[in-house]
């Protein structure tokens, strides 16, 4: 019969499949069950309908079509950024390395000189979108809901020549990813569904230690048995990733996407209904572009008491994080080690641990933080901005401490010691001292 052999084709794509015990080796959601992320042509015509059942109701979603809206699909030629003057001295960070490693350090450069190197170099920009640049980028419809102003948090751009690889991870915030050039390849877990099956085993990072390209299912079994929800993502397309799905990424070709964090638990809090008719697609329209809007930083997520409270629930819950050492090695041991203050920040944590310890027997349990009024709630949220406040000033107290001869390196030594060199350049020490990096 014509077109059977196509009609059987697509059902067996569209079934789920199924995949028996795994062999080690094989790259990050090629087990498990597969299905494809459900995909709409360009913007929702309701963006209600969009926030309502994939930002609140918590699913991924494509949008086919949609970033070809925004100038930048057309203009973000390596020749059109270099024409701006402020490409020579606006400085980015650039990750060395296109597969992802969270345990080494980032170098700064500016965009030109990352312009310059990135096709022939193992380079992945990682970077909050240039100012210069954000007024070719159409803030996506459903955002533009006056209802969501103030909880927008940052836009990223991502720019690679290919080759790409995340790391597994999970983000605390809701995402829709814009690419306008290349193609993205994104595998999602539904955390919730699989919460015992996902092993989040950097949850001071969010993300898995999982080696993407050669998964070792003796160490991380449960990624045998999930749901894998595959998209494939092509220039022109946007995505969007819900709050805390995890997700694996990897690009294509020479590649430039943008996305946009929003909060999820104040979206939740909103009176959605009053988004009904916000979508804007005229390019013309420069009111709706990246720079007419203000984004908050992820800082102000630290003012978020649901997502405090959520956060700690589930190391407790998933992590069995129960007692002050364990708090101590999630959340402070590594700044404490980079910046010696470690009896400080067990003290921090101590403290931390009491509000959240109620009947005080040195441990707790989720039943224990769920029965946790707001005002305990409160001080833990508390006690994470006296944390911050007191990195910042043992890291200015660190570089107050440095003396002339620890600043001095011997020009003659220091250019036959290029790996050295490029040391002192990652060291984030250094961020504080720019006359110093300009120096090296």
């Amino acid at each position: 019969m014509p077109g059977s052999t196509s009609l059987l084709l697509g059902c067996l794509l569209a079934a789920f499949t199924w995949a028996g015990a795994r062999a080690d080796g094989e790259r990050f959601g090629s087990a498990g069950r597969k299905v494809s992320v459900q995909t709409v042509e360009s913007w929702p015509e309701n963006s209600v309908d969009f926030l309502t059942e994939f930002v609140v109701g918590s699913k991924p979603l494509v949008f086919k079509g949609a970033a070809r809206n925004s100038p930048a699909f057309s203009l973000w030629t390596d020749e059109y950024m270099l024409g701006f003057e402020e490409s020579e001295y606006f400085e980015v960070t650039v990750e060395n390395g296109k597969k992802e490693n969270r345990t080494r350090a980032a170098v700064g450069m500016s965009l030109q000189q990352f312009i310059e190197q990135y096709r022939s170099g193992d380079l992945y920009l990682v970077n909050s979108v240039p100012d210069f640049l954000r007024k070719d980028v159409l803030l996506p419809p459903p955002l533009q809901c006056l209802e969501l102003n103030g909880i927008l948090l940052e836009t990223i751009m991502w720019f690679s020549s290919g080759g790409t690889k995340s790391v597994v991870h999970y983000d605390a915030v809701d995402n829709i990813n814009c690419v306008f050039s290349g193609s993205k390849e994104v595998v999602f877990i539904d955390p919730v569904k699989y919460a015992d099956k996902i092993d989040i085993d950097h949850p001071e990072g969010n993300y898995c230690g999982v080696d993407v390209d050669s998964v070792n299912y003796t160490r991380y079994p449960g990624f045998q048995d999930v749901e894998y929800h595959h998209a494939f993502i092509e220039a022109g397309d946007c995505f969007f990733i819900p709050y805390k799905w995890v997700h694996q990424v990897r690009s294509y070709d020479r590649n430039i996407a943008v996305n946009i964090w929003w909060s999820h638990h104040a979206t939740v809090k909103q009176d959605l209904t009053k988004c009904e008719n916000t979508v804007s697609r005229d390019l013309a329209d420069r009111e709706k572009m990246l720079d007419q809007f203000q984004f908050n930083g992820l800082d102000s997520l630290s003012g978020e008491i649901d997502l405090i409270r959520e956060v700690v629930t589930d190391l407790v819950k998933y992590r069995g994080i129960t007692n002050k050492e364990g708090f101590y090695n999630v959340f402070g041991r590594e700044h404490a080690e980079i910046l010696s203050c470690q009896d400080g920040v067990r003290k921090i944590f101590s403290k931390l641990f009491d509000y959240v310890d109620e009947n005080g027997d040195g441990v707790t349990d989720a039943a224990e933080l769920s029965a946790l009024p707001t005002e305990k709630w409160k001080n833990v949220q508390s006690v994470f901005n006296e944390f911050e406040e007191y990195l910042k000033e043992q890291d200015i107290q660190m570089m107050d401490d440095l003396t002339d001869d620890d600043m001095y390196v011997d020009d003659e030594a220091f250019e036959s010691a290029p790996n050295v060199r490029e040391l002192f350049l990652e060291d984030e020490t250094f961020e504080g001292a720019p006359d110093v990096r300009d120096e090296l």
